[in-house]
């Protein structure tokens, strides 16, 4: 019974796109709406908001679990988790003048570390960069 239950709501997350499946986890932004349109990129308000949501072309969609909050910055981060179709998908983080290229992973965070100059604050994560063969930083696997 309790995969049954499983498939038909993950049939209902494949229908319903970019909607919010609702989240418990009060130490993030839980400032999701109902409905949203889905877009290739995370930025702007949506960076810091779990549930932040993308579809990609070829993929379902793709959220965002968790944000890694700056130490010495609140409101910045420098890392996050994904969950739902991310296998295989590429993307681009952007974070201050750097960008790193990120194939198939479920998080990201820094190389730089987790506070001071060395790990400026994501700015955007584009799934659907460009093929201009990656950023200025190295690929992060």
């Amino acid at each position: 019974m309790r995969s049954h239950l499983t498939s038909c709501l993950f049939a209902i997350t494949l229908v319903a796109g970019c909607t919010d499946a609702g989240t418990d986890d009060l130490s993030q932004r839980n400032d999701v709406t109902e409905e949203e349109e889905c877009e290739c990129k995370i930025e702007g308000s949506d960076i810091g908001r779990v549930g932040a949501a993308v579809k990609p072309p070829g993929h379902t969609t793709i959220r965002v679990a968790e944000w890694i909050e700056k130490e010495d910055s609140p409101g910045e981060y420098i890392g996050f988790t994904l969950w739902g179709d991310f296998t295989g998908a590429t993307y681009v983080v952007k974070a201050g003048t750097q960008t790193f290229r990120v194939s198939g992973a479920e998080s990201w965070s820094h190389p730089g570390g987790n506070a001071g100059p060395g790990a400026p604050g994501i700015s955007n994560v584009d799934f659907c960069p460009d093929d201009d063969g990656g950023g200025d930083g190295p690929p992060i696997l």
